[in-house]
């Protein structure tokens, strides 16, 4: 696809400095992983290329990066740092900011709202690691410019391009298949208003790729609906930890966490909306809707105990946000000194947002957002790593991926969830491993919910509470590793 020489530009600029700041947080840390699930993001994939076999992909990630990140992973250094996901993910946020500046209507002041993008940390962190935001942003902004254009000139280039983006935005994260449903809802109604009933009959083909992830998954499970109804899919860690908490504290808590990844672009959100609600702008109302999708239905799940409203959730509709605050100041009053008025509103704005954003980066530990603790996992697993060196290890929780990816360990020397000896092994794990990795979760409710998932058996609860079990463990290992978060045990002696 030929770019224009500005595009061209944003493009290739935002990529650098995507790839800059990544290469910054690894010679500042060691690593871009910021939240455990990247680091599976980085295993799984890995592990598919390792038994040469895409069944490893599942039912419930979605695959879309692990398939474009693989290539990357065969270079070792790319996977122990996460810098794979950052090459894939900065060229995400290539091109968001291209079709951000389409969208926000091109030009030079134009690239005040590309600017807005870029000042807003969390672009910079969700784009340098290996994580599926970025992707599902991508897409999202993709779709609300071409269903824009298609709503205003009926192109039906513009139609097939938005079924492509959405498409493959449903490979992505599951918010792209609620965006999919929204603008499915206004392309059709639109086309029966205007009585375009020939397009009204194509709609169906902006959900191609939920239809083609149903059809892995009953290819994989006999069941279209195997994702919703796998062991460890939607629910199963809402289940555990949500169980308790009142309405209130997961208000609280969304609201803090879109402030924080937002800052106070919320107000200025609402605010555009109702003025162009009043002033009857159909297709603008329409497009802010859809970059807002996300957010919506991410408070939607909170409210329902189904979310944990962690901050990436909330981070999908940033885009959404600045394009309507940005819009807000640039269409008050004249035409006039526009950019000054939109650079005088947003700046004070810009600055209070970095600041939270920096000072969270800083904590590191907030809403899902825990790179601090990564990096503290990162030294202890590097630890055991020395001691494991090339020997078989059982890993049975979250770990396993932590351990792999951060050591930059191959999959093949850990049997964790994804091996079918996993359930053996933790029976009778000395008649499979030379090394056992006790994660240290005595008190944390996930325990019970794993062990209820492995009918009774899961190795490390039967460690606390077995005493039988754990007599015939202790025969057979001893501990040589102890650290904050784990115990590692060889059976070397024997």
């Amino acid at each position: 696809m030929h770019l224009p020489s500005v595009e061209r530009k944003i493009f290739l600029v935002v990529v650098f400095v995507e790839l800059v700041f990544s290469l910054l947080m690894i010679a500042w840390r060691g690593t871009v992983f910021y939240c455990g699930d990247a680091t599976y993001h980085e295993y799984i994939p890995l592990l598919m290329l390792e038994n040469k076999d895409l069944r490893v992909l599942g039912v419930v990630w979605l695959p879309l990066l692990h398939l474009l990140v693989a290539p990357f992973l065969l270079v070792n250094w790319l996977y122990k740092t996460g810098f794979a996901g950052s090459i894939v993910n900065s060229l995400a946020t290539g091109v968001t900011a291209v079709f951000f500046y389409k969208l926000i209507g091109k030009g030079k002041i134009a690239l005040i709202g590309v600017l807005l993008l870029l000042t807003n940390l969390f672009m910079l962190v969700y784009g340098s690691t290996p994580m599926m935001e970025q992707l599902a942003v991508m897409f999202i902004v993709m779709a609300a410019y071409y269903l824009k254009q298609y709503l205003s000139y009926w192109r039906l280039k513009d139609f097939f391009k938005l079924s492509i983006a959405l498409s493959l935005g449903c490979l992505s994260r599951y918010e792209v298949w609620v965006v999919t449903a929204v603008a499915s809802a206004y392309v059709l109604l639109a086309s029966l208003k205007f009585k375009k009933y020939s397009r009204a009959l194509i709609t169906p083909l902006l959900g191609l790729g939920i239809l083609a992830w149903m059809v892995w998954n009953y290819y994989l499970t006999k069941d279209f609906l195997g994702f919703l109804h796998a062991a460890m899919g939607t629910g199963f860690y809402a289940n555990v930890y949500l169980k308790g908490t009142t309405l209130i504290y997961r208000l609280k808590g969304m609201l803090i966490a879109i402030i924080i990844v937002s800052g106070f672009y919320l107000f200025w959100t609402v605010k555009h909306v109702l003025s162009c609600v009043k002033k009857r702008r159909v297709v603008e109302v329409l497009t802010i809707s859809l970059l807002l999708t996300p957010l919506i239905f991410q408070a939607l799940l909170v409210i329902v105990k189904i979310s944990f409203g962690w901050l990436r959730y909330f981070y999908l509709a940033v885009p959404g946000m600045i394009y309507s605050s940005y819009n807000y100041h640039l269409e008050r009053k004249n035409k006039k000194r526009r950019v000054e008025r939109v650079v005088k509103k947003l700046t004070p704005f810009i600055i209070v947002t970095l600041a939270i954003q920096v000072l969270v980066m800083v904590q590191g530990n907030v809403y899902g957002f825990m790179p601090k603790v990564l990096w503290q996992h990162r030294g202890e697993l590097n630890i055991i790593k020395q001691a494991i060196k090339n020997e078989t290890v059982l890993i049975g929780t979250d770990a396993a991926g932590w351990f792999s990816a951060m050591t930059g360990t191959k999959p093949s020397q850990i049997i964790d969830g994804f091996d079918y000896e996993f359930e053996r092994a933790m029976l009778e794990p000395w008649k499979h491993v030379k090394f056992v990795v006790i994660k240290k979760m005595k008190q944390d409710p996930m325990l019970k919910g794993l062990n209820k998932l492995y009918n009774g058996n899961f190795y490390i609860y039967n460690y606390y509470y077995n005493n039988t079990w754990r007599s015939e463990f202790l025969t057979h290992y001893k501990p040589v590793i102890k650290t904050q978060h784990y115990e590692l045990y060889s059976k070397e002696f024997e």
